[in-house]
């Protein structure tokens, strides 16, 4: 999953090639705060952000709700050392 940084630098860059899965803390609060953002984790899942009301950032984990299929939010414990990445998405 590519890597886009809400006003950083880094673009289309996987963390994989550098050897690393991390996201640091200022990063996801930054994009978070910024509108919709979808969260790449390093085993396949996506979590969609639609604002900064629905996350908790900490120094190692993000708190998120979701909401699932059956139209109910659920709670996620994030570890950021597992994502891999974060991009905007369109406001509705």
């Amino acid at each position: 999953t590519p890597m886009r940084l809400i006003g950083g630098t880094i673009s289309d860059l996987r963390f994989q090639d550098l050897g690393v899965c991390a996201m640091d803390r200022e990063t996801l609060v930054e994009a978070i705060k910024n509108g919709p953002v979808r969260i790449f984790m390093n085993d396949g899942r996506q979590f969609d952000i639609p604002s900064s009301e629905f996350a908790v950032v900490s120094s190692l984990t993000a708190y998120v709700l979701t909401k699932t299929d059956d139209g109910k939010y659920r709670g996620n414990i994030l570890s950021l050392v597992c994502m891999t990445g974060v991009e905007e998405l369109e406001t509705a």
